[in-house]
């Protein structure tokens, strides 16, 4: 071939018999074989003879004249036995990779299988342990003698036992989604409602006493609302469990009533031993009664206090009656014997369950010489104790005896804040002082000298 302008004039005859110096085409054909061997001799490529078939191409060019020759090769003759041994190869390769993707595949589904049949069993095991569980904790709570339910910040029921549901005439799952008013009637459920949201808003337990009126009876019921935990699938809720408790407070009722009527006739045993100082722990009790309720102690205190006063002097039930009925002072001998004889008094309550620290106040005031008024700063000693002493001291120092007169209230209570030290002590002086001049005791005090006279 030789370059002829824009032109490629092939020299020789071709394969397709077309005659030496007579085909002819543009140098600029696109893919042209013979244009990439002119234009780059002894390079390879893949291109396009001039019948347009495929070829392999190489080319050199001739020094002497303007020529090149070129080398072609058809690629599927070219290429035949390569495209075999690569299909080949092919065949075997994906062959392979379907033989090993198999083998996965089987082997993942294999395994899968076994996952799942483990996962299925484990699923079964843990739905049968929480059926047997909630079969249990449902058996527990419908064998409760109380209701117990659990509802949300509205006062919807989320859960309740058997005595709720069988109470409303209602299955399992007829109370799921009722409102507390639907159930106990919209005044009651205001109340408890109230108690939900402060048992939520406090995160405490709160406990409330209600009376449900059922005919012509009264029942007296104690609810504690207890706080539970939110979780990602539920919000904070409440447990309800009531408990029905009339026959609980009629019992203590009775019980307290009894330690009344029992204290009252000791007590009345040894006022009339002593007719000097008859009343005088009924009015020891009262005042230590006012002075608790002024500090503002429990109420089991308070009761303690008033139990402890009115029994102060049982033990005067052991000292002859003439002593107790002696117009004189008493010597150093009977007043030994009066203060044993009041230990002694003590030591035969022991035993008694009172629901306060009777029995230790007590004990404090006489081993201690009813001090607790007298500057006596003990941490120690009970505050119970205290108030008794300080009501004790004032009525003695206004009651009349046969060898001396009492002295005034103003005058009495002069003594006691003279002597008052400091700490529990002022205290329990303080609030007998404001028990007389601002709630009242003073006139009654008074009541009390006039009827010593």
């Amino acid at each position: 071939m030789r370059a002829d302008g824009a032109s490629i004039d092939y020299l020789s005859p071709l394969a397709d018999g077309t005659a030496p110096f007579t085909r002819t085409l543009a140098l600029d054909t696109p893919d042209l074989a013979a244009a990439f061997a002119i234009a780059t001799p002894g390079g390879f490529t893949v291109a396009r003879d001039y019948a347009n078939a495929e070829v392999l191409v190489t080319a050199r060019r001739f020094e002497i004249v303007p020529w090149t020759l070129m080398y072609k090769v058809s690629t599927d003759e070219a290429l035949a036995d390569t495209d075999a041994r690569l299909g080949r190869m092919l065949t075997v390769l994906l062959l392979l990779v379907a033989a090993v993707s198999a083998g996965l595949f089987a082997a993942w589904r294999h395994g899968t299988s076994r996952r799942a049949r483990n996962a299925a069993d484990d699923a079964r095991l843990m739905a049968k342990r929480y059926h047997e569980q909630r079969d249990l904790l449902r058996l527990v709570a419908d064998s409760q003698p109380g209701a117990m339910a659990i509802v949300d910040r509205d006062g919807r029921y989320l859960w309740a036992n058997r005595r709720i549901w069988d109470a409303a005439g209602l299955d399992e799952n007829g109370i799921v989604g009722k409102t507390l008013a639907a159930i106990v009637g919209p005044v009651p459920a205001k109340a408890l409602v109230k108690a939900v949201r402060e048992a939520l808003d406090d995160d405490r337990v709160v406990t409330r006493t209600h009376v449900e009126e059922r005919g012509d009876e009264n029942r007296t019921h104690m609810s504690r609302f207890i706080p539970l935990p939110a979780t990602p699938e539920t919000p904070a809720r409440v447990l309800i469990a009531s408990e029905d408790v009339t026959e609980l407070l009629a019992e203590r009722a009775k019980r307290e009533r009894i330690m009344r009527q029992l204290v009252s006739t000791l007590v009345g045993v040894v006022d009339r031993r002593d007719p000097y100082s008859a009343n005088h722990s009924a009015w020891v009790s009262r005042l230590a009664r006012a002075v608790a309720e002024g500090l503002e102690l429990p109420p089991r205190e308070v009761e303690a206090v008033e139990v402890a006063g009115r029994l102060m002097n049982l033990g005067k039930i052991l000292v002859p009656e003439e002593i107790l009925t002696k117009a004189g002072a008493l010597d150093d001998a009977e007043i030994a014997r009066v203060r044993n004889s009041l230990r002694a008094g003590v030591d035969l309550l022991d035993g008694v369950e009172f629901d306060g620290p009777v029995v230790e106040t007590l004990r404090e005031l006489y081993d201690h010489d009813h001090t607790g008024a007298d500057g006596d700063d003990d941490d120690a000693i009970l505050l119970t104790t205290r108030i008794i002493s300080v009501a004790n001291i004032l009525v003695a120092l206004v009651s009349p005896r046969a060898y001396r007169k009492g002295l005034s209230i103003d005058e009495a209570l002069d003594t006691l804040l003279s002597r008052m030290g400091g700490g529990a002590n002022r205290r329990a002086v303080l609030a007998l002082a404001n028990y007389l001049d601002n709630r009242g005791g003073r006139a009654a005090l008074a009541a009390l000298v006039e009827t010593a006279e």
